[in-house]
């Protein structure tokens, strides 16, 4: 059946109609269209609805005028007070307006019979009211409560099959959906006045292009894109006012969306889809210093007056292009794109104030997603889908609270994130693949601005950023089974910025206190299998950065512009890793991530009493297991390239000249390196990795400080503390073979160069101490064999550890080389003499390959499998020659003439095993 549809609504509220205390509104735009069901006696179109149920804007002043009568024919007037017409709720308002369009079309169900539908259908609804009212000169006046939800629901282009059908849709479907306004009044020179409460929701629901089989045959081919606007800004004053002109506002966008999956049970279903969605919770317009502001309001000089309480949110959440299969076929292949917005800059002001102008902030960037996968149980599923995201959540704020007391402090705690699980395969008794890319960008927050100059308890900011990518994709799983995964992600997540804060001759104010935390938590291009053939790939470049440079100024004043901040980056990735009990395995991992937390911290406690300290302890870190293969019974091969940088804190430069416990710099840099890399495993089977490591982690930077003609200040102590542990190129083989190749380079740097002075101070001035603990243990080159041939071989091996002092003390190295550790063991090799030469048996160059799986390489973007039941293959792989990057593009041949790898006492290498000085399983690899 061939269907196409258009519905539009347009309430746009006269701006000239008298405003209503009360105003509300409810729209239901509903098309149903283009809806079949085919039987075995034909295709049957289900009833059309086209209508839209509404309240045609609700209106209570009729109701409760006649009940709220004003006491006078007119309001009081005088000097500087505003002539108003009488107003039974003294200009307070209440505002809800609802929207919840519906579009059920294109979808077809097969009951016993075959069917066809094809659908073109745009829905579009718009609202716009803006609120505007004037609280000033009253108690309990001006007050707003505005409400705006839009729950958008978009159902096309399903297919449904039954025993014995089958169905297919076409499918083209847009929806757009706009409840918006500005919220305008103020709390002027009143009490309980001119506050705004705002609730801006947009969550539509995408329920698209899906094909579910139980028994039949089910196909989908859909083009959708939805379109969801909430909200407005908000803007009021509570100037010379007592609890006025405050702001609680809550913009959410919580798109929701499962299109283009394929479920198949008892039957074959196939998806091909394409989606778009954009949500915005939250308007902006021209404000302060022409930026456009979600939220502006003042309190100059008030008392709980123009704070700022603005908890944003942005979440998309998707289940899109997911091949699942129980005894069953499926196949997907498809692409969307995410955009959501929420909330904006906002700004207040609290001069001469008390408890004023404060912004309490909690923007959430969180976009989730699962798609992509396969997933086969007794069937075959093959998934291949590219995600685009795009996130903001909040952004600047500024607020100034000068002459005050506790005003103009801001508190933020920005959450920016992914939780996303894509093109993963996973497979009990059956073939699944998947392939796919993401390109994913999440924000919160951003520069930080207060002032406190010649306040108490003001101008202060406490922020907590916190960039938390988590996620697990290019996995392969099996049991009895085949899985193979390609997956490429470019992701940026960022949280929070700058903190900056202003404080001449304050007390307790201009003070940061910031904890930003980096932490990527990352599984991708792994592998595991028992009785299986599992391959995974996964190419990953990924910047995770919280917050940004503390500022801070303690000048003339006690207790201010301290600094205490505790970044941490915190990478943990798991990736290249290959484990198979009675298999073959395959896992390769290319990984870049850049990650950092915090920034320089800078203040300055002249002529000040405790005041422009500087408390830091920042932690570099870097926890990582990559290019490993584990085997029992089987063959395994795991390559990884690892480029991390992982940086937290950086300089630190204060100065206490002239002033008394002031100007003091506290650091301890953490720089807790632990990785393990390019180990094989070997249990009566084949064991083999190959891992190049490319490292530099960065904890805190150089400290500068001077005490002069100051008391107990300018004071510099400084402990950097490094347990670095790394563990790479060994195998171990029992019963079999294991070979392992590797090459490592890991610069990491705690602390810098330190430098204060202290002329002509008092006792305890100007002082400089380092104290370094530095524990490095390293494990390499150590081949372990029983009754088997375990070979190892470090192509290059660089570690650099500085703490700025320049001295040895305090330093513990442990590096345990496979050649010293072999003289200390002196291990025999059971089942013959020590030492005595004989042949090694001379295993496959890679493990067997899965059916319709590349072995190693990346498609090019967008590329993705031929959809159909019976052609899934994802790719042939790439050139061999690229491989080199397994090892950092070096020279085999210069390498090779450095020596031979090292092998477990009494093994000979053999030229059956070792070509020009080379373990023979991995010529071919790199």
């Amino acid at each position: 059946m061939l269907g196409t549809g258009i519905a539009s609504a347009q309430e746009n509220v006269d701006p000239d109609r008298p405003a209503s205390p009360l105003d509300g509104s409810l729209a239901v735009p509903i098309r149903i269209a283009n809806n079949d069901v085919a039987t075995p006696v034909g295709q049957y179109g289900l009833p059309i609805i086209d209508t839209t149920i509404s309240t045609d804007d609700l209106r209570l002043r009729e109701v409760v005028g006649p009940l709220l009568t004003p006491a006078r024919d007119a309001a009081h007037t005088g000097p500087g007070i505003p002539e108003r017409t009488p107003d039974p709720l003294n200009g307070n308002r209440g505002n809800a307006d609802v929207a919840i369009p519906v579009d059920v079309s294109g979808n077809i169900i097969g009951a016993g019979g075959n069917g066809v539908v094809v659908n073109d259908s745009a829905q579009s609804y718009v609202k716009d009211r803006d609120v505007t009212t004037e609280g000033r000169h009253s108690s309990l006046g001006g007050n707003v409560a505005d409400i705006d939800y839009a729950l958008p629901i978009q159902a096309t282009g399903n297919a449904v099959a039954l025993p014995g059908s089958d169905v297919e849709s076409y499918n083209r479907a847009d929806q757009h959906t706009e409840v918006t306004g500005d919220t305008t009044t103020s709390g002027s020179q009143s009490t309980l006045a001119g506050n705004i409460a705002a609730l801006q929701y947009a969550t539509p629901v995408r329920l698209n292009g899906n094909a579910i089989s139980g028994g039949g045959n089910a196909r989908t081919h859909s083009d959708t894109t939805s379109s969801t606007a909430v909200g407005g800004s908000g803007r009021t004053s509570g100037d010379d006012g007592t609890l006025s002109g405050n702001i609680a506002g809550h913009p959410l966008a919580l798109p929701l969306g499962t299109n283009g999956n394929a479920l198949g049970t008892l039957g074959n279903a196939e998806a091909v889809a394409t989606n778009g969605t954009d949500t915005t919770a939250g308007g902006t317009r021209p404000g302060r210093d022409d930026l456009p502001h979600w939220a502006q309001t003042s309190g100059n000089p008030s008392t709980l007056s123009g704070n700022i309480l603005q908890p944003q949110q942005a979440t998309p959440v998707d289940l899109d292009g997911n091949a699942t299969s129980v005894v069953g076929n499926t196949a997907t292949a498809g692409q969307s794109d995410s955009h959501a917005r929420a909330g904006g800059i906002s700004s207040t002001n609290a001069h001469n104030a008390a408890l004023s102008g404060n912004i309490v902030d909690g923007p959430l960037a969180l976009p989730s997603q699962v798609a992509g996968n396969g997933s086969a149980v007794v069937g075959t599923a093959a998934a291949q889908h590219d995600h685009r995201v795009d996130v903001q959540s909040g952004w600047d704020t500024h607020s100034k609270g000068d002459d005050s007391v506790l005003s103009a402090n801001g508190v933020t705690a920005p959450y920016s994130g992914t939780a996303d699980l894509f093109s993963n395969a996973q497979s009990v008794l059956g073939v699944a693949t998947a392939s796919g890319s993401n390109d994913s960008h999440a924000r919160t927050g951003g520069y930080n601005g207060a002032t406190g100059n010649n306040a108490v308890g003001s101008g202060n900011i406490a922020q907590l950023p916190v960039a938390a990518p988590v996620e697990g994709y290019g996995l392969a799983t099996g049991a009895v089974s085949s899985a193979g995964s390609i997956a490429q992600e470019h992701k940026v997540v960022e949280s929070g910025g700058d903190p900056n804060t202003i404080d001449d001759w304050g007390t307790v104010s201009s003070n940061v206190l910031t904890g930003p935390v980096s932490a990527p938590v990352q599984l991708f291009g792994d592998s595991l299998g028992a009785v299986a053939n599992v391959s995974g790939t996964a190419d990953n470049d990924t910047t995770a950065k919280a917050g940004g440079n503390p500022t801070a100024n303690g000048r003339g004043g006690s207790a201010s512009g301290n600094i205490v901040q505790a970044p941490g980056s915190l990478p943990t990735q798991l990736f290249g890793a290959s484990t198979t009990a009675v298999g073959n395995g395959d896992a390769t991992g290319y990984n870049h991530t850049a990650s950092q937390a915090g920034g320089h911290a800078a203040t300055d406690g002249s002529n000040a009493s405790l005041s422009g300290n500087a408390v830091s302890a920042p932690i570099g870190a870097a926890t990582q297991h990559f290019g490993s293969g584990t085997t029992a019974g089987g063959n395994v091969l795991g390559s990884a390239t690892n480029l991390t940088s992982s940086t937290a804190g950086g300089t630190v430069t204060t100065a206490g000249d002239r002033g008394s416990v002031s100007g003091n710099g506290v650091t301890v840099p953490l720089l807790p390196v632990t990785q393990a890399f390019g180990h094989s495993e070997g249990v009566a089977g084949n064991g083999a990795a190959a891992a190049a490591n490319s490292t530099y982690a960065s904890s805190g930077g150089d400290v500068h400080s001077s005490g002069e003609f100051g008391s107990i200040s300018g004071d510099l102590l400084t402990v950097p503390v490094v347990p670095a542990t790394t563990v790479f190129s060994d195998s171990v083989a029992a019963l079999g073979t294991a070979d392992s190749v590797a090459s490592h380079d890991l610069v990491g740097n705690a602390s810098g160069t330190t430098q204060s002075s202290g002329y002509d101070s008092g006792a305890g001035s100007g002082g400089d101490t380092d104290i370094p603990v530095v524990v490095t243990p390293r494990v390499f080159d150590v081949p372990l064999q029983i009754v088997g041939q375990s070979l190892t071989l470090v192509f290059s091996h660089n570690q650099q550890i500085d703490t700025g002092d320049g001295s040895e003390s305090g330093r513990l190295d442990l590096p345990v080389e496979g050649d010293a550790l072999m003289q200390i063991l002196d291990l025999p090799v059971f089942g013959q003499p020590s030492g005595q030469p004989r042949t090694l048996p001379a295993p496959a160059l890679a493990p067997a390959p899965v059916p319709g799986t590349p072995q190693h390489g990346l498609r090019s973007a967008g590329a993705g499998p031929e959809v159909g039941l019976g052609a899934v293959d994802l790719a042939e792989g790439i050139d061999p020659a690229a491989v080199e990057s397994l090892v950092g593009g070096l020279d085999l041949q210069r390498v090779i003439g450095q020596g031979a790898p090292t092998a477990a006492p009494g093994a000979a290498l053999l030229s059956g095993n070792v070509v020009d000085g080379f373990p023979r399983r991995l010529q071919g690899q790199l």
